[in-house]
């Protein structure tokens, strides 16, 4: 058994080596990027600030602000209200949904309540029950979304 993880351990060591300079592109990507992940089967009762993107797989019960991108997967759900710098949902959403730019309901996602966005694409079968409104100014502050600075 020693003699395998020990294999392994060296194979993992050689194909860092030939993908070094490619590993390190990636982790530098990544770290720019500052994406998170809440798989499906995580369940979250709370607030969510993210100062990146995050992609939400899971259940949240709760106010979302992203500065960056959220994802919504098909498995997702949300009851809260979401603010946010763009949004692609595919899940289910039970609550207000306040984008700066764009916001894109895929052909899965299920919509109660209002929707406040600049820009909004809707694939066909998805589904949306309440209110939008459209404005090419956004009405969404920094605070809102997050941002460090103080509410004037």
């Amino acid at each position: 058994m020693k003699r395998i993880i020990q294999n392994f351990l060296e194979n993992i060591t050689l194909n860092r080596k030939k993908s070094n300079s490619m590993s390190k592109n990636i982790k530098e990507e990544a770290a720019v990027q500052n994406i998170n992940i809440l798989s499906s089967g995580t369940m979250i009762i709370g607030d969510i600030k993210v100062d990146g993107d995050i992609r939400i797989d899971g259940n949240v019960n709760g106010k979302i602000q992203v500065k960056g991108k959220l994802i919504l997967g098909s498995s997702s759900y949300v009851e809260g209200d979401i603010t946010c710098h763009q949004a692609d949902i595919a899940g289910q959403v039970k609550g207000k949904i306040q984008t700066k730019e764009v916001l894109i309901l895929r052909n899965t996602a299920k919509i109660d309540g209002e929707i406040f966005t600049q820009k909004i694409n809707v694939e066909i079968g998805a589904i949306f029950n309440g209110n939008c409104s459209m404005s090419t100014t956004t009405t969404i502050s920094q605070s809102s979304i997050g941002s460090r600075e103080k509410p004037q």
